[in-house]
């Protein structure tokens, strides 16, 4: 939840090829810097899911840097979400 995430975030992200309209999982987003950053840079449709922060202030804080309409908050644990083999909804 600093700013080495968003570090880290932006070394990481230069290593793939990413395009507008892609769906990018970011698991344990914390604050949500790690998702909101890559959504204003890469204009990609993101799923942040954390445990601790409420799905109320994670819409509030990304409602006000502008980008709540390309990040989808799912309030849960690791151990808890399902993820499905085949359909995936943070992959194109």
């Amino acid at each position: 939840m600093g700013p080495d995430a968003l570090w880290l975030t932006e070394f990481l992200l230069k290593l793939l090829i990413l395009e507008p309209g892609m769906r990018f999982l970011d698991h344990s987003c914390g604050m949500g810097m790690t998702s909101i950053f890559p959504a204003w840079e890469f204009g990609m449709e993101f799923w942040a899911i954390d445990l601790r922060i409420s799905v109320e202030n994670s819409t509030r804080r990304f409602s006000v840097s502008g980008s709540v309409d390309q990040i989808n908050v799912v309030h849960s644990g690791g151990r808890a979400v399902r993820y499905e083999t085949e359909k995936r909804p943070w992959i194109k």
